[in-house]
């Protein structure tokens, strides 16, 4: 009787232990707050996310040499691109989510616009070769492309020439054309020759300035390292930047001031992206985390965990959710509530 009281206590005890065991195994795979679903098919890492202005798909770029477009509500894969010869670096949706603008690190892949109706590539912007495209913008009537590479281009799409080029001193890591104008801001590397810290710049673009040189642009300077991204305001009277200080900056564009600092990444922040309802800001950083910051305030209202140092942060047009990637080797997209 003892000896079978002792094995029943034994084994209560083992099913307990196995309870607790499996409910902590389930709780180390839940769901982190705010995450809705996961975006997957990449085998490598993301390098570029792009939300459609229609807000019906999520475009994403790997160093797997391929681009998946899937449904925004879904996670439903409508296609994959994957003729490059090179990791993607970037992609960006022309205004009327009609087409869609990818680069590769493979100079023959050149800028490649692919019309949604039937996922073809119908031009290609061959841009300086001697130079890496790491950021595209359209200008908001979706006739002209904004290429950053170690100058900046713009390219007649529909012509496939250039319109006109800006030559820099110190490359254009991310270019964001003005939502509201001819204007195109760009961020720039630390140039030791000049002295030059971080910089955004802001170019009044016209037509055919092709030998103008960054002596004739507005220059914003406050960040103590290498500019990786910036965005406008919705209104185009503010911008966003992220830099390798750790910090993103808000600019007013009529005082050329930064009138906001926000700080708490612990690392670079490599992409900021300005909601369409002008109330927030969202930054991806190599701290793995994606932060999103009240605009008014300057504080930080959400904090999304990454396995991974984050790349890329897109948001909705209804400003109500964030997608996200990261440089994990399983190549999730990730899209989070913003409450």
């Amino acid at each position: 009787m003892k000896v079978s009281t002792t094995l029943y206590a034994l084994g209560l005890a083992l099913v307990v232990l196995l309870i607790i065991l499996t409910w902590n195994a389930l709780s180390a795979f839940s769901p982190p707050q705010g995450l809705v679903r996961r975006l997957n098919g990449h085998s490598l890492w993301v390098t570029s996310l792009a939300w459609s202005p229609d807000g019906e798909w999520i475009a994403s770029a790997s160093d797997d040499r391929t681009v998946l477009v899937g449904e925004a509500a879904t996670g439903t894969r409508i296609t994959k691109l994957d003729s490059f010869r090179g990791s993607v670096l970037s992609v960006a949706w022309s205004p009327d989510s009609k087409y869609l603008a990818t680069a590769s690190t493979v100079i023959s892949d050149g800028v490649q616009i692919w019309d949604a109706a039937n996922w073809q590539a119908i031009h290609q912007l061959n841009s300086d070769p001697r130079y890496l495209v790491g950021s595209l913008s359209w200008s908001p009537d979706g006739k002209l492309l904004a290429i950053g590479t170690g100058d900046l281009e713009v390219w007649d799409v529909e012509e496939e020439k250039l319109a006109a080029k800006l030559t820099t001193y110190s490359g254009a890591n991310s270019v964001a054309w003005s939502p509201v104008g001819k204007q195109i801001a760009f961020g720039s590397a630390l140039d030791p020759y000049r002295g030059d810290k971080g910089v955004v710049r802001i170019w009044d673009y016209t037509e055919g300035n092709e030998h103008t040189t960054e002596n004739d642009v507005t220059t914003l300077t406050g960040h103590s390292g290498d500019l990786h991204s910036v965005a406008w305001s919705p209104d185009g009277k503010q911008l966003a930047s992220g830099s390798d200080d750790n910090t993103v900056k808000i600019w007013d564009l009529a005082s050329r001031q930064s009138t906001a600092t926000l700080t708490g990444h612990k690392s670079q922040v490599v992409s900021v992206a300005w909601s369409p309802d002008s109330k927030k800001i969202a930054s991806g950083s190599w701290d793995r985390t994606a932060r999103v910051w009240d605009v008014a305030t300057g504080q930080s209202i959400a904090t999304f965990e990454h396995p991974d140092f984050v790349t890329s942060v897109a948001w909705s047009p209804d400003s109500k959710y964030l997608a996200t990637g990261d440089h994990s080797t399983l190549g999730v997209v990730r899209i989070w509530e913003v409450k």
